[in-house]
């Protein structure tokens, strides 16, 4: 029973902070560290957390970086944050197949980052929605899934202060695949 506490305890205290993540963001009070990122340590950081899910659901979790710059300049927080909303909402609802975080070069300096799985996908009335916070689609599924609807809200915020771009293309039935188009920020003054 003290385990069943622990948890609930864990998962009671990532949802407050979602939430207050939220508000400062929709308050304008979140800033951003413009750093290098470097693209191996990145992937590294995001396959720690997303290899057990991953195998915990039988899923192929793969990655591929071909042609990407071993760096990169971003917010090495908030760029982590996002790929790692965009991955665990993929394992979420992908009950079979794979989930692939693909990483390209995009112009001259900026990264395209695709979350791509082979999940359930989302009909268009959905998608219209997906961005909003606290938007869940059908509710038994997330329910199940769990989650406050707060990070697809917080990916986007983060990915246009970061001066990109966040976009979707999905099929019912056949998958999602979110892409995420950064250019390199030049270093602050």
């Amino acid at each position: 029973q003290v385990g069943r506490i622990k948890v609930s305890a864990r998962h009671l205290l990532q949802l407050i902070e979602e939430i207050l993540l939220f508000a400062r963001v929709d308050a304008g009070q979140e800033s951003f560290e413009v750093a290098e990122v470097r693209i191996p340590e990145l992937v590294e950081e995001v396959r720690a957390i997303l290899d057990p899910l991953a195998a915990d659901k039988g899923l192929e979790f793969r990655v591929s970086t071909d042609g990407t710059p071993e760096t990169f300049r971003s917010d090495p927080r908030k760029l982590r944050q996002v790929l790692l909303n965009l991955l665990v909402n993929a394992v979420k609802f992908t009950d079979q197949g794979r989930v692939e975080l693909r990483i390209e070069p995009d112009g001259e300096d900026g990264v395209r980052f695709h979350v791509i799985d082979t999940g359930r996908g989302m009909h268009p009335d959905e998608v219209a929605h997906i961005f909003e916070p606290f938007w869940q689609s059908d509710s038994s599924l997330t329910r199940k899934a769990g989650g406050s609807g707060l990070g697809l809200a917080i990916s986007r915020r983060y990915v246009e202060m970061l001066g990109g771009e966040i976009v979707v293309r999905t099929d019912p039935g056949a998958g999602s695949a979110f892409t995420a188009v950064l250019p390199s920020m030049k270093p602050e003054a």
